[in-house]
């Protein structure tokens, strides 16, 4: 694991005597990543043990990606971070890389403190899964590992909530109410949430 100011980047290694045995079908971001090889890395910025993000790499280099709340019981497979993420195969291996920037985490000050990670790997021939947390747990993030505090600035990342905005409209006889946030984070882009 390897942080500069801009992001982090997880690279892995997975030992394969039998490289014929990996499980490489077709995949595509967000789609049948989990059904390959993969790796997965967990990241909680601030060690809530409740909220974190869920990365999956496979053999192909293809990312699957969700944040996760309540510990790891609920997901939302919709959210996408703006990662990186490569692989490649060896003599008696495979690996993968993963460049996640800091803008991408939704970071709150307690960034600055310690995260919890876990790292995970998922072979299909033999089905065989491995994790550092504790247990080897996948997705409880009170067991993930905790990583040090990085020694990095990460207040320009923080995600700033402005002022909401409330809109009622009267319409056939019920009242309409929408609710707006604007969120700006280091990107520079405002984004709204309704």
């Amino acid at each position: 694991i390897l942080y500069d100011e801009h992001g982090i980047t997880v690279g892995i290694t997975c030992r394969e005597w039998d490289l014929s045995s990996l499980v490489r079908n077709p995949s595509a971001r967000d789609l049948g990543v989990y059904r390959n090889d993969c790796v997965e890395v967990m990241l909680d910025p601030g060690r809530s043990q409740s909220e974190y993000f869920h990365f999956l790499i496979d053999v192909n280099g293809n990312v699957m990606d969700r944040s996760v709340s309540q510990g790891g019981n609920i997901g939302n497979d919709t959210w996408n971070g703006d990662v990186a993420a490569a692989s490649s195969i060896g003599d008696g291996f495979w690996s993968c890389e993963l460049r996640i920037p800091f803008y991408s985490l939704a970071l709150t000050p307690k960034a600055q403190g310690a995260w919890g990670v876990n790292l995970c790997r998922g072979k299909r021939k033999p089905a065989e899964n491995s994790a550092i947390a504790r247990n080897g747990a996948f997705n409880v993030a009170p067991d993930f590992l905790t990583l040090k505090p990085l020694n990095v600035d990460l207040s320009p990342f923080f995600i700033q909530i402005g002022e909401p905005t409330v809109k009622t409209t009267l319409r056939e006889g019920q009242i309409n109410v929408a609710l707006a946030l604007a969120l700006t984070n280091p990107d520079t882009k405002e984004h709204e949430v309704v």
